[in-house]
């Protein structure tokens, strides 16, 4: 299994490259989301796409990027993840989001031991069908080589929770504020 951080996204909300913000001690938010992969023993890689090359490459080395394909043709977070499904095709992929912020190796290491006792799914999500959290979840290298091989018409990550054998690892009461998705500016999550 491998670790992906996806940061390639266009970050229209928040109004700049949120894999590129700091949080209170300095460190990148996609620093910051790797580290958490590494301390979690898996071998990471950051996701971005082509405008990010130059920006990425100051704060990471080379073998850590791996940039969208052009020959993967669907959008979002589900091209970072099919881009590095074709270069590493036999590896489950454990991917997160940057912007995830307060996770902690607890819930990685929990997602992963729910996966690793559970054989009858495809992919292993935090969440319940009602609220899963897609950007927390192990994809297994089974179920990414069928999208690849059809590519699915709707290319959000939830529809794909819907079409294949998911399995929901519950987020405990105390731990659901480490899923908070931080997507909008500061001065707009006050009001």
């Amino acid at each position: 299994m491998i670790g992906l951080v996806l940061a390639g996204g266009k970050s229209s909300r928040m109004g700049q490259d949120k894999g590129l913000m700091h949080d209170e001690c300095g460190n990148s938010w996609a620093k910051k989301a790797q580290q958490l992969l590494i301390e979690s023993q898996l071998t990471c890689y950051i996701s971005i796409n082509t405008r990010q090359r130059k920006s990425y490459s100051e704060l990471f080395p080379p073998k850590d990027l791996l940039e969208d394909l052009e020959n993967i043709y669907v959008e979002g977070p589900l091209k970072g993840l099919l881009s590095a499904h074709v270069r590493f095709p036999s590896e489950n992929i454990l991917v997160i989001a940057s912007d995830l912020l307060h996770l902690q190796v607890m819930q990685i290491s929990h997602l992963i031991s729910f996966q690793a006792n559970d054989t009858k799914h495809e992919i292993w999500v935090y969440g319940n069908q009602a609220k899963p959290e897609p950007l927390c979840a192990i994809y297994s290298a089974h179920i990414l080589a069928k999208i690849i091989a059809n590519p699915p018409e709707k290319f959000s990550l939830m529809s794909l929770l819907k079409r294949h054998k998911t399995a929901f690892l519950n987020i405990p009461k105390d731990e659901i504020a480490c899923f908070t998705n931080f997507n909008y500016p500061p001065s707009e999550m006050l009001t």
